[in-house]
């Protein structure tokens, strides 16, 4: 269980009766209620990787089931009785047998992030059991819509596993993480997010040193040198209220020409610095809000507010530290396209524990 969960440790004693009547051996994963809206229903197991996204083909993505569930109307709990396959259930609570570890093995190093799902992914793969769900076993947490910044230092973990993850129970393609890879770190370029852009390239870089280097190292020497990476590019948090957005937002504007030039100078990274506006432009983080990042070309700031959170961030254009990033990855992503066969192949074989 998390330490940060509200539990109900009737929770508990039905897990107990659960396995002492079951005749088969499966992995119990609690639902997720959520913690500001108490009567909906978050989570519930999820699919994760590239085959299950509606969206089409799209690598890590993770895709919840029985998400945002209203628990207060009955439609939607006579839906709970289904049983659904999925591929995971989150340590928030979750549950298997001692046998389920000795076939197994322990979870991987991965301090935070992902670590539930390659496990759960191991425990269909190899012990052949189910996962299920039992509406009454479940714990209140905090949604992520409540968080009101992501700290960057987590995005090196998020990009990290999931690469290693994917190495090991997906057949991904390198091109194809490549792509995937290389369009988020752009879209951290464009919206001056250095931060957020260094962890990403970390994250790879660290995954194509493969799994003698998660051996090797001390987890607490690592997770303070991630910290203060992290900490070189902070962005700042602003206190505005939202209804600035709805007085001075503009929707983005340009022609195909200017679109054009902004692709090409990385938004404005490669612009001589006498081209620089000192103006600064407010863009909205937002589903149905595309092409925000045009509004950021050529301009020193960008003032972004993210609507699903009801924040603001500022964040200041360095050209040359966007170059220097794009530069890194696309060093790394050139030495991997000989690599990357033989490092999959190293994070697939069982590790020392």
């Amino acid at each position: 269980m998390d330490d940060d969960i509200d539990l109900n440790s009737e929770s508990i004693y039905r897990l107990f009766t659960l396995y002492e009547y079951a005749k088969d051996d499966f992995a119990v994963a609690g639902g997720w209620l959520d913690l500001v809206k108490k009567h909906l229903l978050y989570e519930a197991g999820a699919f994760y990787g590239e085959n299950h996204d509606p969206r089409g083909y799209k690598p890590f993505s993770v895709n919840p089931l029985k998400h945002n569930l209203d628990l207060q109307k009955s439609t939607f709990l006579n839906s709970l009785m289904k049983e659904e396959d999925f591929d995971y259930g989150g340590f928030w609570f979750f549950s298997c047998s001692q046998e389920v570890v000795k076939k197994i093995g322990l979870l991987m190093p991965f301090f935070i992030q992902r670590d539930d799902i390659e496990f759960c992914l191991r425990i269909k793969k190899y012990a052949g059991n189910k996962i299920v769900f039992f509406p009454p076993i479940s714990v209140w947490h905090e949604p992520s819509y409540a968080i009101s910044k992501q700290p960057a230092w987590l995005i090196y973990y998020v990009w990290r596993n999931n690469l290693i993850t994917s190495c090991i129970h997906s057949s991904l393609k390198y091109m194809d993480a490549i792509k995937h890879i290389l369009r988020s770190l752009i879209i951290e370029l464009f919206f001056f997010n250095y931060s957020y852009a260094a962890m990403l390239v970390k994250g790879f870089e660290d995954c194509m040193k493969g799994p003698a280097f998660l051996q090797s190292i001390d987890a607490e020497t690592l997770h303070s040198t991630i910290l203060e990476l992290s900490k070189r590019y902070e962005s700042q948090a602003l206190s505005c209220d939202s209804y600035l957005v709805e007085d001075f937002y503009q929707k983005p504007e340009g022609s195909r020409l200017k679109k054009i030039i902004s692709i090409l100078t990385l938004n404005g990274h490669l612009l001589p610095s006498f081209l620089i506006s000192d103006s600064q432009a407010l863009v909205v983080s937002a589903p149905g809000h595309s092409k925000e990042w045009l509004k950021g070309f050529a301009k020193k700031k960008i003032l972004m507010f993210k609507e699903e959170k009801n924040t603001f961030c500022q964040y200041e254009l360095d050209q040359w530290a966007g170059i220097k990033l794009l530069s890194r990855f696309l060093k790394i992503a050139m030495t991997g396209i000989i690599k990357w066969s033989f490092i999959s192949t190293q994070w697939k074989m069982p590790q020392k524990s």
